[in-house]
C-alpha cells in the first residue's frame, strides 16, 4: 500500500472518480472502402481565404495562385453535398493578429522567408475573410488559428468530440503546409483523415506532386466523387 492509499480509502475514490469530468469520445476507425458515416464525419476547408487564393490577394503578390482557384469548385461541390447529407462542415481561418503580436522570430522567419510579408490574412481585414465562391451557411463551424496545425491552441479537438465526429474529410490550401499540418494534428489527436486529392492545391511552385505522394503514403487520398459518394445517408 503506497502512501496515497493510505490516505485515501477505496470508497472514498470511487466516489471522486465517479465526480471527475469526462471527456465523451467514440474511437476512430479505419475507413471502409465506399463508406464514410455522416453521423460521424466532417469536413475540414482549410484556410480557403482570400489572402490565399484571390488574384489580388497578399499571397498572389509573390506567387502564382491559379492552381489553387482551380480547386475551388471541388471543395464548393463538397460543402453542398456535405450539408445535404448533414455532414458537419469545418472551416480553418488563419489570421494574423495586428502588429504581429503572435510571432516571435521563428515564426516571422518561417513566414517571410519566400518574400512575403508576415501580415497576411490581417485580422478583421478583407484578406482573412473566406473567399465569396464559399459562402458560409449557419450551421458551420469557422475555427481560428495561428499556426499551420489546425489542432495547435484551438477548440478544432473539442468541437469535433463535441458532435462525436471521429472521421475527416480534408480540403484546402497550402497541401504542403497547412493541409499536411492539419492532417498530422488530426491524426496525433486520433481521428481518421481522408485527404482528397482533388480538393487541396499550393501556390508554391513545384511542391504539389511531391507533397500529394507525401500524403498519399501516409494517409491514400480519396478523390471528392469517391468521398461524395460514400458519406451519401442509406434510407431506412
Amino acid at each position: 500500500m503506497n502512501d496515497l492509499d493510505a490516505m485515501i480509502d477505496t470508497p472514498t475514490l470511487a466516489a471522486l472518480w465517479s465526480c471527475a469530468p469526462r471527456v465523451c469520445r467514440i474511437a476512430a476507425a479505419p475507413v471502409r472502402k465506399g463508406h464514410l458515416d455522416p453521423e460521424h464525419t466532417a469536413l475540414v476547408v482549410v484556410d480557403m481565404q482570400k489572402d490565399f487564393c484571390d488574384p489580388d490577394g497578399e499571397y498572389a503578390k509573390t506567387r502564382d495562385v491559379s492552381a489553387v482557384q482551380k480547386i475551388i469548385p471541388v471543395i464548393r461541390a463538397l460543402v453542398d453535398d456535405a450539408r445535404r447529407n448533414d455532414v458537419l462542415v469545418l472551416y480553418f481561418s488563419q489570421f494574423t493578429p495586428h502588429n504581429d503580436r503572435a510571432d516571435n522570430g521563428a515564426s516571422l522567419a518561417f513566414k517571410t522567408r519566400d518574400g512575403k510579408k508576415a501580415s497576411y490574412a490581417l485580422e478583421g481585414s478583407v484578406g482573412q475573410e473566406y473567399i465569396d465562391a464559399l459562402p458560409l451557411a449557419y450551421a458551420d463551424v469557422v475555427v481560428p488559428k495561428l499556426r499551420s496545425n489546425g489542432f495547435h491552441d484551438t477548440w478544432m479537438e473539442k468541437i469535433l468530440h463535441a458532435n462525436a465526429i471521429t472521421h475527416l474529410v480534408v480540403t484546402g490550401t497550402q497541401t504542403e503546409g497547412c493541409v499536411l499540418g492539419t492532417m498530422m494534428g488530426a491524426e496525433q489527436n486520433g481521428f481518421t483523415v481522408i485527404p482528397v486529392a482533388d480538393g487541396m492545391e499550393t501556390s508554391v511552385a513545384n511542391v504539389q506532386q511531391p507533397a500529394l505522394w507525401l500524403i498519399d503514403h501516409r494517409f491514400k487520398l480519396w478523390n471528392a466523387q469517391d468521398v461524395m459518394a460514400a458519406w451519401q445517408r442509406v434510407e431506412q
